[in-house]
């Protein structure tokens, strides 16, 4: 799927381009069963039910000698399960896969239901899994409006259901062009609104807010200690977002001692970013007409985020490197780097 163009901005799809860190495995379909099974050894099978509601194709060796993951069905999620999240609803069953882990995650096939959708955009439906001790987690999804399914890379042991995000904003409307990916940054817990009904779109988006943004859309692990910059204080909202994406190498600080949470995320700021958190490489080069104006220590970045498609230019020619980023432009390019990590 894809979200309506904007200049400066490629829109979000929902389709894998480029992997963060590599991906799951793809089995040999002339090596697997085909009968769906209730329980999956060693010797891997498909996992499904018999409604076809999941279905999970394991490829031998994935699994343990002695060990297998079976799987239920169920209506409702199990009862030591915490609420799901604010704003959302499950519109699917709930599928509880028990037993040992694998050894890497399997792309899963889960079907929703599309009466309990409604009128509710597809890019606001999501996989979240549970596992004991750890809340509802988002997992990145690709979305199959057509066949009313979505596809997402599933570990196990743990419960998964479709969920879908009900929240609208008046400034949002269905026509907007970022709405598809305001709607994925929603489902992905990644972006809320900013209160009173609105998601402010045209707001500039901060490093403070922008290391939130990171943090939680590429499941950055906690920091193991503070954050060590002066100006970010540990009972700050932002201090543990801050801290994971500087521990991960994605964000850094304006000097060795200052991360400047308040000013804004700026296009060319953007570009690095990108480049750190997927590890592109600068290709071609820079026909901007203020290609000038980008700083030496950005033209990696800009050159590697406009060669895989994730920034452009503007149709005047230019780039406009210190320009401040949006949070509708930030959504965009969120949304993009996320549908890279689903099947």
């Amino acid at each position: 799927m894809r979200a309506p163009g904007h200049v400066g901005f490629v829109a979000a799809v929902v389709a894998a381009v480029i992997a963060i860190g590599p991906l799951a495995p793809s089995a040999s379909a002339s090596t697997m069963p085909t009968a769906p099974a209730a329980n999956v050894s060693v010797a891997g099978g498909v996992l499904g039910t018999p409604d076809g509601a999941f279905a999970m194709t394991i490829p031998p060796d994935v699994l343990q000698p002695g060990y297998n993951i079976g799987l239920l069905e169920t209506a409702s999620a199990p009862s030591q399960a915490p609420p799901l999240p604010s704003g959302f609803r499950a519109v699917s069953q709930y599928f509880q896969l028990v037993g040992y882990p694998m050894s890497a995650p399997q792309s899963a096939t889960i079907q929703y239901n599309a009466d309990w959708v409604g009128t509710t955009s597809p890019y606001a439906l999501s996989v979240y899994a549970w596992q004991g001790g750890v809340g509802w987690v988002f997992q990145p999804t690709a979305v199959n409006p057509g066949s009313h399914s979505v596809q997402a890379y599933i570990p196990g042991p743990e419960t998964v259901a479709v969920l879908a995000n009900r929240t609208t904003f008046a400034d949002v409307p269905a026509d907007y062009w970022a709405s598809g990916s305001i709607s994925a940054m929603l489902a992905a817990g990644v972006m809320d609104g900013v209160g009173g009904g609105a998601f402010a779109p045209d707001l500039t988006v901060t490093r403070a807010e922008f290391a939130k943004m990171v943090a939680v859309g590429l499941s950055l692990p906690p920091a193991a200690s503070p954050p060590s910059f002066a100006d970010v204080p540990a009972g700050e909202w932002y201090a543990p977002y801050v801290a994971a994406a500087a521990q991960a190498g994605v964000m850094t600080g304006v000097t060795a001692t200052a991360f400047d949470p308040n000013a804004p995320v700026t296009r060319e700021q953007l570009a690095v970013l990108l480049m750190r958190a997927l590890k592109l490489q600068p290709t071609g080069g820079l026909g901007f007409t203020d290609a000038s104006q980008i700083d030496a220590w950005a033209v990696s970045g800009v050159l590697a985020a406009v060669a895989t498609g994730y920034m452009n230019g503007y149709p005047n020619g230019s780039f406009q490197p210190l320009a401040g980023v949006t949070r509708a432009q930030a959504a965009t390019v969120l949304a993009r780097v996320i549908a890279h990590e689903a099947p």
